[in-house]
């Protein structure tokens, strides 16, 4: 008999998702093609933004969760599922998700692998339910974290069972660019507050002056695209800096960009910064809660670095690309080496072994 793995997520895509449903997929499908009976509950309808594997079974549920009390009838759903699975194994992404099952899967003998991840001090955004969070990771059969200062956060029974499984990078990239690059900073990512697009689009418009030959284009969907958008009017910069939307083929629009930027206050493991280093984009990123960039960037060496919330720092950081061709060319060859630390398998395997 086959060994049952669930997952269990909000959603499978849509405007203010992004990396955990990335690696969900990826990490589905891996098993799903090594024999597993893999089955995802998804608790809102959705778009399915990263392809599944046509052995990953999807079941739908079809609720609208806009509240903590609309969780109740997802909660009845999931447990309705997963009855008589004992031994099953349960992937919970996103903490809260991890938390519920504690709850839907009681006296089921399921195992619960919770993930983080994100930056474990600031969501979710409620410190009381934190609180809950941090006590509870310590009830799981084993929890995940992006990076050692997440894991450090914790509790140490929730540690006890814990261990750091870095994002996977997908093989189908594109490979590094050889030649001249074209004239533009890109980023892509979801479109929330969380990622602080005003600093990079305040820094942007600082070398702008300097060399208006550059433009600046953001990638992705989120529930702040309104107000990005309103941000750039005000700054009278639409005609240089330009937000093009969700993209499938992302990676085949930037590789020959000119480099990549991230602004953001806090992350996990940035999905995005990883991929763009795998294409050989030198990376410019804020060094930022919860240690993700610092964990896979040496400052200088195969990306820059910046203070959080630093406008300045961002465009000092651009200049000095634009200025230093050898910098670029060192920053993007050292880049791409991450492509053999983080190969999707050998990041996938870490995963399964959590069920041995």
């Amino acid at each position: 008999m086959k060994q049952e793995v669930f997952f269990v997520i909000k959603n499978l895509g849509g405007k203010g998702w992004g990396g955990a449903h990335r690696v969900l997929a990826i990490l589905a499908n891996y098993l799903a093609q090594r024999g597993y009976d893999v089955t995802i509950i998804a608790w809102q309808d959705s778009t399915i933004d990263y392809p599944l594997d046509r052995r990953v079974h999807i079941e739908w549920l079809h609720c609208l969760i806009t509240s903590e009390k609309d969780v109740l009838p997802a909660f009845f759903k999931t447990r309705a599922i997963l009855k008589g699975h004992k031994g099953a194994y349960l992937y919970a992404f996103m903490s809260k998700m991890a938390v519920y099952a504690l709850i839907y899967t009681l006296g089921e003998g399921i195992h619960i692998i919770g993930t983080e991840r994100t930056d474990p001090q600031t969501e979710p955004h409620n410190s009381f339910f934190r609180t809950i969070r941090n006590h509870a990771f310590g009830f799981m059969y084993k929890t995940v974290y992006q990076t050692p200062d997440a894991m450090e956060y914790f509790p140490r029974r929730a540690r006890k069972n814990g261990c750091v499984i870095s994002n996977p990078i997908t093989p189908d990239l594109p490979e590094c660019f050889e030649g001249e690059r074209r004239k533009e900073f890109v980023t892509f990512c979801r479109i929330d507050k969380q990622k602080n697009l005003s600093v990079m689009i305040d820094a942007f418009c600082k070398v702008r002056s300097l060399y208006p030959e550059f433009c600046l284009k953001i990638y992705g969907t989120g529930l702040i695209e309104d107000e990005i958008s309103e941000y750039i009017k005000q700054k009278k910069a639409q005609e240089y800096i330009f937000m093009l939307g969700f993209n499938k083929e992302v990676h085949q629009e930037i590789t020959n960009a000119f480099a990549f930027l991230s602004s953001s206050d806090y992350e996990g493991l940035s999905n995005s910064m990883l991929e763009a280093m795998a294409i050989g984009l030198p990376c410019i990123c804020t060094d930022c809660p919860i240690g993700g960039a610092r964990m896979v960037i040496q400052n200088g060496i195969n990306g820059i670095l910046i203070p959080v919330k630093d406008a300045d720092a961002m465009s000092c950081a651009m200049i000095s690309l634009i200025e230093n061709p050898e910098l670029r060319r060192k920053l993007s060859e050292n880049a791409t080496k991450i492509r053999d630390d983080l190969n999707q398998d050998v990041i996938c395997e870490k995963w399964r072994k959590l069920m041995d």
